[in-house]
């Protein structure tokens, strides 16, 4: 087989595509214009000339001297076309602020009033989750993250889940602030988010702002948000004005703090973070989600060809 008929893999970083063919891959950037879709095959080309037994390259590669929305946008049809699949886990360091240990499957000292309480907000994560995916907003079903906290306790999603198959419990532990560190309840094999600091830091830093007792957090990437957010500048979606902000160290305690003073300067109640998606609060999943779908609603309205 010659080196330009042989099928290609492309890296998205987290995801990785199956084996497409020049011309499927030609077919399948035809919605982004032909002049991308040629620059991507002249891109091809150009790499095998150098390389001539290449099968798998980046998107970086594939698409060089591309917007990153046009690339956001190619990953978005290799994920509705069915050609994208987990690639392990994405290297990041997990839970940068703090140790993270397990404590049971049970906390002690857990109010039965608490416990039911955070038992409705799994169900409604587990609900939430599905609606944001069955609705496109998210560019894939492990890039979100849902949580709630009441008193002492947090309950959020676990790390590297699937989220269109959130299992009550085994994928919302529960967990809880010892001194510097933090502890988690539920299923020893899933561990919660590698952004529980960031949300935990949300959830106290908001807290006496809102003046409420609870809330829900609801995080995502929406692939034109990602990709129209400029830091510093607030996106104008009609009436809303979303603030967006540079991203301190990933799942830290700092980026928290960072978006608590975005979301009170701009008493707002979303905030984008360069390169890491949105975040909106609620006083319920329900309630958080109806914001969310509002917001990309607008956005597919002001800037309607960029859409994904």
């Amino acid at each position: 087989m010659s080196a330009a008929s042989r099928d290609v893999t492309v890296f998205f970083g987290r995801h990785l595509s199956r084996p497409v063919s020049r011309r499927r891959l030609a077919v399948l950037l035809a919605p982004l214009g032909d002049a991308f879709a040629q620059q991507a095959l002249v891109n091809l080309r150009r790499l095998r000339r150098r390389h001539p037994g290449l099968e798998v390259l980046s998107v970086r590669e594939l698409f060089a001297g591309a917007e990153s929305l046009l690339r956001t946008r190619a990953q978005a049809l290799f994920c509705r076309a069915g050609l994208l699949q987990p690639f392990g886990r994405e290297v990041r360091a997990p839970h940068p602020d703090a140790r993270v240990r397990y404590g049971g499957t049970w906390p002690a000292g857990l109010a039965s009033g608490q416990a039911r309480w955070l038992f409705r907000q799994m169900g409604d994560m587990q609900e939430t989750a599905a609606a944001v995916l069955r609705e496109g907003m998210a560019i894939s079903s492990s890039h979100i993250v849902l949580s709630a906290c009441r008193g002492r306790f947090l309950t959020i999603t676990a790390t590297d889940t699937d989220k269109s198959r959130v299992g009550l419990y085994a994928h919302t532990p529960l967990a809880a602030k010892a001194g510097r560190d933090f502890v988690y309840f539920g299923d020893p094999h899933f561990p919660p988010s590698s952004e529980l600091a960031s949300h935990w830091t949300l959830h106290a830093a908001l807290r006496p702002w809102l003046g409420a007792e609870s809330f829900c957090i609801l995080h995502f990437h929406h692939a034109g948000l990602r990709a129209a957010a400029r830091p510093g500048e607030a996106l104008r979606l009609g009436k809303e004005r979303l603030p967006c902000i540079v991203s301190p160290p990933y799942g830290s305690a700092a980026l928290g703090r960072a978006m608590a003073r975005a979301l009170r300067a701009g008493a707002a109640r979303a905030v984008t973070v360069a390169d890491h998606g949105t975040w909106f609060v609620g006083k319920s999943f329900p309630a958080a989600l109806r914001r969310a779908r509002g917001t990309v609603r607008r956005f597919s309205l002001t800037y309607p060809r960029n859409q994904c």
